[in-house]
């Protein structure tokens, strides 16, 4: 029960801080909706009421309208789905490509530059945060045939399935409205971050000059000191110690000093 409780507040914890990022994420690029909407996944603003039928003339004219709206909001998930995927696959392709050359392309010579691209970052991470969200399980709303409307007449079932594909239909749209708000969202930070990213990388690109940059590197080699060490390599062991060498030649007798006229030097055998 403890390990089973400490998954659930782990679980609860993770789902509550998605819900503030996507919260946040969606108020900051400019979409009305409250938090209760992104815990639920949908918004709330289209509410259905049943259709009064007794008076319909052609109730299967109806029926297959009804049906026919129910596709085209079925249709329109899809094709907003499709685009999410292709969002997310494109976000994080290039956050692979950054990680893979990251070690090597983040020395910028400025912190100012470096801690904008890493902003840069947290915007495309964003965006990949809320297309995580997008694919979350959520609440759908799908016709029905209640056991107690089996034995109901021709009429009065097709009034009850006409009502009941308008329900799904309302439920459907309030969920792709939402989902395509959350599309929107993650594609404005994508976009933000990788202009961000772009823009830094080309103005390093073409504002770096060549023979500094050599400088740099030439300076970096110059100050490592495991390469110096691994250049000059290990340290030999001392040799043996030589004989000693013949004494040479006397030198000749330098000339006296005046201070030493009165006290003249005795003679050197």
């Amino acid at each position: 029960m403890a390990i089973q409780s400490l998954i659930d507040s782990f679980f609860y914890f993770r789902k509550f801080v998605l819900d503030c990022i996507t919260f946040a994420s969606i108020r900051i690029y400019g979409i009305e909706c409250t938090f209760t909407d992104v815990t639920k996944r949908a918004y709330s603003h289209s509410h259905y009421s049943d259709f009064n039928l007794d008076n319909a003339k052609d109730l299967d004219t109806l029926l297959a309208s009804a049906k026919d709206r129910y596709k085209d909001s079925l249709d329109r998930r899809a094709f907003v789905t499709d685009k999410a995927k292709t969002l997310i696959t494109l976000n994080s392709a290039l956050l692979a490509i950054l990680a893979a050359f990251l070690p090597k392309s983040t020395d910028f010579g400025s912190v100012y530059v470096s801690v904008v691209f890493f902003v840069g970052i947290l915007l495309l991470l964003n965006a990949l945060v809320v297309m995580w969200v997008y694919f979350d399980i959520k609440g759908e709303t799908v016709p029905v045939l209640q056991q107690s409307e089996v034995a109901l007449p021709k009429d009065d079932l097709k009034k009850t399935l006409f009502n009941s594909y308008l329900q799904c239909q309302s439920g459907t749209d309030n969920v792709t409205d939402y989902l395509a708000d959350l599309y929107k969202t993650a594609r404005f930070y994508f976009l933000s971050g990788f202009l961000v990213v772009f823009t830094i990388y080309s103005v390093n690109y073409f504002s770096r000059s060549s023979s500094v940059e050599t400088e740099r590197i030439i300076q970096q080699l110059r100050s490592d000191p495991k390469l110096i060490e691994l250049l000059r390599g290990p340290k030999g062991d001392k040799g043996e110690q030589g004989a000693q060498g013949t004494r040479g030649p006397r030198g000749e007798r330098g000339p006296r000093g005046e201070g030493e006229k009165d006290s003249p030097l005795p003679k050197q055998e």
